[in-house]
């Protein structure tokens, strides 16, 4: 909530540059606000490579475009991974955390063979949590461990999703994991996904943005925290 006020007092503010916060036509289609104080992670990949200095190791197979135009999720640029051969993704470390909140926008252009894993929460060495996406259905299931739940929203080529996520470290099998989906920036009331009963043990340290199995998927404002996320700021 503070951070959305910020963000609000600024936007009454007449156009121009504050230091690292720019604010340009607030209530505009064009409108990014750069509310990055506080995070984990904030990467909104404006400009030159990823913005923030937040270093974001890749692998590609295909294509991996931290600068891509050709359809903007927010700002001036986004993030495109195109598969053609191998798993294509960008991490970035954090401290490890738990409880973990993540959002990212994201909007598939071609959906993948089969399943593929878009979004990845791991240590150095192995995974904790992932959201899958069944190019075949469209269906979106939350992993923690070998536990998961599937999202009643089915994800579609050409829509732009906003995606808020939860996840706290179990024993054994109580790990959980909270999934939010909507089309708009306003987080929903309710998660569509709950796993309760997760099997991952540890705590996190990397977020993965992934493709694979053909797919092809637009990636923006990714954030991590170790404080719950709320509305963002467009």
């Amino acid at each position: 909530m503070k951070r959305l006020l910020i963000a609000f007092l600024f936007c009454l503010l007449p156009s121009q540059a504050f230091g690292w916060m720019s604010i340009i036509q607030c209530g505009g289609s064009t409108a990014a606000v750069d509310e990055c104080a506080g995070y984990l992670k904030c990467q909104n990949l404006e400009g030159a490579g990823y913005d923030h200095s937040e270093t974001w190791t890749e692998t590609v197979g295909g294509t991996v475009d931290e600068d891509y135009t050709d359809t903007i999720l927010r700002g001036a640029q986004s993030l495109s991974i195109n598969d053609s051969s191998g798993d294509n993704l960008t991490y970035s470390t954090f401290t490890a955390t738990s409880p973990l909140y993540f959002f990212f926008r994201f909007r598939p252009v071609s959906m993948p063979t089969g399943n593929n894993s878009i979004l990845t929460i791991r240590t150095a060495t192995a995974t904790m949590a992932y959201l899958s996406l069944n190019g075949d259905t469209g269906e979106l299931r939350g992993y923690h461990g070998t536990s998961y739940e599937a999202a009643a929203t089915t994800l579609t080529d050409g829509t732009t999703y906003f995606i808020w996520g939860h996840y706290v470290t179990g024993s054994g099998a109580d790990g959980v994991l909270n999934v939010w989906i909507d089309t708009d920036r306003t987080k929903p009331a309710s998660a569509e996904i709950t796993v309760t009963n997760g099997t991952s043990i540890a705590d996190p340290t990397r977020i993965y943005a992934i493709q694979d199995n053909g797919g092809q998927g637009i990636y923006d404002q990714i954030l991590v925290d170790d404080a719950s996320i709320g509305d963002v700021p467009e």
